[in-house]
């Protein structure tokens, strides 16, 4: 929250966005959204909720079943 400008400011979400998918891809998962589409989302969800303060968000992915984690072979 920057008070001087009424803004939220996003500390680099497309890096943090980049490192998600990169993660997903080495525990094969598929995030569902492009980088692209995540930042839009992000935007979106900016724009809905319109927090007048600090606010902490944490993309996240989550998979279930027995083929979670990383291929060793």
């Amino acid at each position: 929250w920057v008070p001087e400008q009424g803004a939220i400011s996003v500390f680099r979400a497309k890096e943090h966005f980049q490192r998600l998918i990169a993660n997903a891809n080495i525990f094969h998962m598929d995030p569902g959204l492009t980088l692209e589409q995540m930042m839009d989302v992000l935007r979106e969800l900016i724009e809905r909720n319109a927090p007048a303060t600090d606010t902490y968000i944490r993309p996240m992915l989550f998979k279930d079943g027995e083929t979670v984690g990383p291929a060793l072979n």
